[in-house]
């Protein structure tokens, strides 16, 4: 486990696989997931069988480390060596070995899409301007956190922003009524 300065609102490099550009093994799990591929099933070193994971390799119509098989689209693009993260969670969260972050990208610095926030250089350690992607938002091991944080986003207005956009992708600024959360009770 992590000790020092809390960690929510610290931007961390977050280690990925070098040989797939997935984040590695740690503690994720969406069903069972190990060696960093996500699946709603079992995984086991990232081969998928009808639903059930084994090594790396996609069979029957599944789709294999972000590339479209069996007319299924391409999930994304992932990078090798390390990443750049906000962390979003909380500490009592951490405690379980755990944090939520967005990674952050320096790729292009204007957002297109609700999920993207901008940062500029020099915040949290920023060398070039960029985007954090809270859209891709995801839980991973502290474990493959390296080092210590960039830095730390101090700035009110860029925290509210991040936390607006969150909340856009998670569906928490729709009013409970508005989703269905809600009911009414009937008088009487």
């Amino acid at each position: 486990m992590r000790s020092g300065p809390p960690l929510r609102w610290a931007v961390v490099r977050v280690a990925l696989d070098p040989a797939t550009g997935h984040e590695q093994a740690g503690h994720e799990q969406a069903g069972h997931e190990q060696a960093g591929h996500e699946q709603a099933g079992h995984a086991q070193a990232g081969h998928e069988q009808a639903g059930h994971a084994q090594a790396g390799h996609a069979q029957a119509g599944h789709a294999q480390a972000g590339h479209a098989q069996a007319g299924h689209a391409q999930a994304g693009h992932a990078q090798a060596g390390t990443r750049r993260a906000l962390v979003v969670s909380y500490e009592p969260f951490h405690r379980s070995g755990l944090a939520t972050t967005c990674p952050i990208t320096a790729a292009r610095d204007v957002a297109r899409y609700p999920g993207e926030v901008p940062i500029t250089v020099g915040v949290a350690g920023q060398s070039r301007a960029g985007l954090i992607l809270c859209h891709q938002v995801r839980t991973i091991s502290l474990e493959r956190v390296e080092g210590a944080p960039d830095g730390r986003l101090g700035d009110p207005p860029l925290r509210r922003a991040v936390r607006a956009a969150l909340a856009h992708h998670l569906g928490l600024d729709i009013p409970p009524i508005g989703d269905g959360a809600f009911e009414r009770s009937e008088p009487g």
